[in-house]
């Protein structure tokens, strides 16, 4: 037994399943019966091996040989059967008996003629491939495995090219199929010599020359046609191999050729035209020209005689155009000139024949003249006007030329085909004396009639001229005699007057009109076709003036021509040939209608209020449809009342009541007349008066008195009785008829009174009655409006209370800060009152033994709360207040105040003075020489301090005027400690050489107030502690920190200055500004050294 193990053998079966790996024998193994020994046998020894074969083939003779689909396949063959790893087998012990492995494959017959039934191939399977072999296991595997065709060219063998190709040109790329798809080899056969093409391995094939026909030509391919051989084969990778001859013939080169039409045109070896010398100038014709090669042609052209016509050469044609429009047949009927075309290979000197030329001929045309015939114009009418067209003369140019008439000449006159002769008149009357040359003519031939000449049918009805015609080419044509026939006169024709009307009451001269009521309208005018004399007939009833204006000429109104009868005439018209035309007319007479009547009932007066003497209740309004004066006087009015009619205008008729009209219904009637009587209008009508109402009592709300008011006070609708809107008593109408408003009012009760605008006031007095807060007040109300009518309706006033005074406790809490002096205001306590019932009144009661009201004003709505004694701080006070009014309103108040100490600020200042040495010198330059407080300067440093500049940002003392400027500020409760004046922080007084002073309120809530300030060195030695007793110590924020020679100073401000009357001030003395620009100062008790 052997093992076997191959790898990588190709996953393509149809291949050659080229071994790619190793192949591991552990036994032995014999190639077609030759031992190749043991081991590892390579893939080099195994090709080297094979190819020495003849036949190329490989016998397995003393062992099994098993392939599998796999890409690697691990296979133990044994003596009797074949079995693969993979599932895909297709060798089993039912075709590989022993003594077939012994004896190999290739002696052992195997039907391969078998459609492949195993599904593990399904490319076999589903196509029901069947080999077909019939011989030995190796056919049947090639078939299987290997199988291989040769290809075919699929590319013509049959290949024409153009002359003259150049060497390296691309001819033809071979084409070839393979069924089995494998890569294809193109070469040329090793029989190959001539060289004349290329052919590369991908079937591309190049010119090695030129191609020239006596080169290629050379070889019947057997159809006749002399061609190049040359033999070609395609390889595929199995090396099998197929011929083919290929044949190259090449076209010859041909010279190009001229057509005419088109590029697919008659081709043509000469070209003639003709053009009349009266051509224009533009295009002749186009020669196209066209090459068989598709070569690049090359134009030429001879010069054309006289430069009349140029060649111009576009991509396909050449355009041979006239270039002047100057052609003359008698100087030059003939021009001849010649184009060329040359292909490329002429024009490189390849091919001397591919020329060919064209000779043009281009002969002109004598231009003939235009022609004109004996001919008779439309005629003209005798009354025809100056200017009128009469025709235009025809004539005739074969070439379109354009023609142009002259010699237009009379040449013979006739009067009904007589001859009449020349000068027989003079053309001075249109009835005797017609003109004899009356038609002129211009260069188009339009003859038109001349201005100022007489036409007479009666004596000369045709004219006749001669003419002659030229174009641009010719002089003269020949002559032609045209004939005008006159027409005679037409009568003229008479129009307008359609419609005849006149009003019966129209007098002499009146128009006749068109309209039927025979008084407006259009006026009746007759018009004619041309100019004529109008007459009428009969001349008594009509006139016509020369613009056919007809008029009556006798008075219709007042005849027995009345409306409903007619009147009959006759117009005439006559031209200036005497011509007449008649036509007759009827004018149809009219009614003369009576006054139109407009009733315009006048309905706001259609009620008790309106409906009064001097209002109008209805009114006419008259107009006359013929414009007739309305006769006033023909006026009957009829009524079953008191109504009366008067003219308000000419036009207008009002009716009165001549008396006030209680509600119901009412009837009249009436007629007029205009001032022609011919007709009377009437007019009626009857009409309802509806009872005006009453009205209905208004009220602007509720309404109020207060229980203190007196006659004359208003009643109001304020809840408190005394302020606000005024009580109002209004009336509403529905509807308002005729502006109804109200007039008066009256009151039944005499304590409620009101005015005619129903403004309401007290009239009698309720203060001190027994009428009082919570009462009430009636009253009935009667109204009447302007027209007597009256209504009623009642009303009430509520009594409202008086209220009691208010009072407003302001306390001085400056006061209220430290003891207090005898007579201090404690505070101010304003009074008000709602009614302002003045003058007010006060009581205390309670801890009032020492305070006392005192009265700042008359009315007492003004006190002041005072101390009889001096109080002390820590006192406490609990009062009763009890204000009243002039009516004994009272209301109670419960007060209480405390006099306690109040906290102010500490004040650090810069006074900018000379630095003093000494407390004393200071404080003669502050403005207290003598240090006790009393004949204080005014204007010094102390005044200002007293007077109120405690707080101030800066201000400067008229004593020793220099200025103070507040550096810093706080409110402290220490004066000492880092909670003292060294919380101010860092303080600059030297750039302002300034003194340092504080100032600090003398009060309990201060601690660490000096009593004197210490000068002596710091810690003295065996000094005793002094209560009171502090220094100054400077921190300079750079250089040498030290104490400072400083005073201490007490007094009294004019004024409370944040609660507090009396004031400290440190100032410091001798050293002056410091000389470190910034510092912190620190007040350090005696016994205290400072820490930095």
């Amino acid at each position: 037994m052997a093992l076997i193990k191959w790898k990588q053998i190709s996953g393509q079966l149809g291949n050659y399943g080229n071994l790619t790996g190793s192949l591991d024998v552990s036994g032995s193994i014999n190639l077609n019966g030759q031992a190749i020994g043991t081991g590892k046998l390579n893939e080099t020894t195994f090709n080297s091996y094979t190819s020495s074969l003849a036949d190329g083939t490989i016998t397995v003779a003393s062992a099994s040989y098993a392939i599998s689909a796999s890409v690697e396949i691990l296979t133990e063959i044994s003596s009797s059967h074949a079995e693969t790893a993979d599932s895909a087998s297709f060798i089993a012990d039912s075709f590989i008996s022993a003594s077939g492995v012994r004896a190999g494959f290739s002696s052992t017959t195997f039907n391969g003629n078998r459609i492949i039934s195993q599904q593990h191939l399904p490319g076999f399977f589903t196509s029901s491939f069947n080999p077909g072999t019939s011989g030995s296991i190796s056919d049947f595997l090639e078939k299987v495995f290997y199988p291989n065709d040769a290809p075919q060219f699929t590319s013509n063998a049959n290949l024409n090219i153009a002359e003259f190709l150049t060497s390296g040109s691309t001819i033809l790329t071979l084409t070839a199929n393979d069924i089995q798809g494998q890569a294809l080899t193109f070469a040329a056969q090793d029989s190959y010599t001539a060289g004349f093409v290329n052919v590369a391995t991908n079937g591309v094939v190049t010119l090695l020359t030129s191609s020239i026909v006596e080169l290629f030509n050379t070889t019947n391919r057997g159809d006749g046609t002399n061609a190049h051989q040359v033999p070609v084969k395609v390889t595929d990778t199995f090396d099998a191999v197929t011929n083919q001859n290929l044949f190259i013939d090449v076209t010859a080169n041909s010279a190009p050729v001229f057509r005419q039409t088109s590029a697919t045109g008659t081709i043509i070896t000469a070209f003639t035209a003709s053009r009349n010398e009266n051509a224009s100038t533009g295009e002749v014709t186009k020669i196209y020209f066209t090459d068989t090669n598709s070569d690049s042609i090359t134009i030429r052209s001879s010069s054309v005689p006289g430069g009349h016509f140029t060649i111009t050469k576009s991509s396909n044609y050449v355009s041979i155009a006239q270039a002047t429009a100057s052609l003359d047949f008698e100087s030059t009927s003939s021009y001849s000139f010649s184009i060329s075309a040359s292909d490329e290979h002429y024009e490189s000197g390849q091919d001397t024949d591919s020329i060919v030329n064209l000779p043009i001929t281009i002969s002109v045309t004598d231009n003939v003249h235009p022609t004109i015939n004996n001919q008779t114009l439309t005629a003209i009418n005798e009354s025809s006007s100056a200017g009128t067209v009469v025709d235009n003369i025809a004539a005739s140019d074969s070439e379109s030329d354009t023609i142009t008439f002259f010699n237009f000449a009379l040449s013979k006159l006739e009067l009904d085909n007589s001859n009449v002769p020349t000068g027989s008149y003079g053309g001075t009357s249109q009835l005797s004396d017609p003109s004899e040359n009356p038609f002129q003519m211009n260069s188009s031939g339009q003859v038109t009639r001349k201005n100022g000449v007489h036409l007479n049918s009666d004596l000369i009805n045709e004219y006749q001229y001669s003419v002659q015609v030229r174009d641009s080419f010719n002089t003269a044509s020949n002559q032609a005699t045209v004939t005008i026939p006159i027409d005679d006169d037409t009568p003229p024709t008479i129009g307008g007057g359609n419609n005849f009307f006149i009003i019966e009451s129209a007098i002499s001269g009146a128009a006749v009109y068109d309209s039927s009521n025979g008084f407006s309208g259009t006026a009746t005018q007759f018009t004619a076709n041309e100019s004529v004399t109008f007459t009428v007939n009969p001349s008594s009833d009509f006139v016509v003036d020369s613009l056919g204006n007809l008029t009556i000429n006798r008075n219709i109104s007042g005849s027995s021509d009345v409306g409903g009868n007619s009147l009959s005439g006759q117009i005439t018209a006559s031209n200036n040939f005497a011509t007449t035309t008649a036509t007759t007319f009827t004018v149809n007479i009219t009614d003369n209608v009576g006054p139109s009547v407009n009733t315009q009932a006048q309905t706001a007066n259609h009620n008790t209020n309106g409906a009064r003497v001097g209002n109008y209740i209805y009114q006419f309004v008259f107009s006359d449809t013929e414009s007739d004066a309305i006769n006033k006087d023909s006026l009957v009015f009829n009524s079953t009342t008191a109504l009366s009619a008067s003219f308000a205008s000419d036009t207008v008729l009002r009716i009165f009541p001549t008396a006030s009209l209680s509600a119901g219904n009412y009837v009249f009637s009436g007629s007029i007349q205009d001032d022609k009587g011919f007709a009377t209008s009437i007019f009626q009508d009857d009409f309802d008066i509806s009872q005006a109402p009453i009205g209905t009592l208004g009220t602007n709300g509720t309404f109020r008195v207060i229980e203190s008011a007196v006659n004359g006070n208003n009643i109001v609708t304020n809840l408190n009785g005394r302020t606000g809107t005024q009580a109002d008593l209004s009336v509403s109408y529905s509807p308002t008829l005729n502006s109804a408003a109200v007039q008066s009012f009256t009151s039944s009760n005499a304590a409620i009174v009101v005015n005619s605008s129903g403004n309401l006031t007290l009239g009698v007095n309720l203060s001190g009655s027994a009428t009082s807060s919570g009462a009430t007040i009636s009253s009935d109300i009667t109204y009447r409006d302007q027209y007597d009518n009256i209504g009623s309706g009642s009303i009430s006033v509520t009594v409202r209370p008086n209220s009691a005074p208010e009072a407003s406790f302001s306390y001085v809490t400056n006061a209220l800060t430290c003891s207090v002096d005898a007579g201090t205001t404690l505070a101010n306590i304003t009074i008000t009152d709602d009614e302002s019932d003045t003058p007010f009144s006060m009581s205390l009661t309670g801890d009032v033994s020492n305070l006392k009201l005192v009265a700042q004003n008359t009315n007492s709505s003004s006190y002041q709360l005072q101390n009889i004694d001096a109080l002390i701080t820590g006192s406490d006070f609990n009062y009763t207040a009890s204000v009243f009014d002039n009516f004994d309103e009272t209301r109670i108040y419960s007060q209480s105040f405390n006099v306690r100490d109040q906290l102010g600020l500490t004040y650090l200042y810069g006074w900018q003075n000379s630095s003093p040495s000494t407390s004393a010198a200071f404080l003669a330059s502050a403005g207290d020489a003598g240090g006790d407080e009393l004949a204080i300067v005014s204007g010094s440093l102390i005044a200002h301090f007293e007077s109120g500049s405690i707080g101030s940002l800066s201000f400067t003392p008229s004593y020793v005027g220099n200025k103070v400027t507040l550096k810093a500020s706080g409110s402290l409760s220490n004066l000492s400690g880092s909670n003292g004046i060294h919380s101010f922080g860092f303080i600059d007084l030297a750039n302002s050489s300034s003194i340092l002073m504080w100032l600090f309120p003398s009060q309990s809530l201060l601690n660490d107030k000096p009593a004197d300030l210490f000068t002596g060195s710091q810690a003295e030695s065996g000094d005793v502690d002094d209560i009171g007793e502090y220094y100054l110590y400077k921190d300079n924020f750079t250089g040498v920190d030290g104490l400072l020679v400083s005073s201490v100073y007490y007094f009294d401000t004019q004024n409370f200055v944040e609660g507090n009357k009396r004031w400290g001030m440190v100032y410091v003395t001798g050293a002056g500004a410091a000389s470190d620009s910034r510092a912190r100062y620190n007040l350090i008790a005696d016994e205290q050294q400072f820490s930095s």
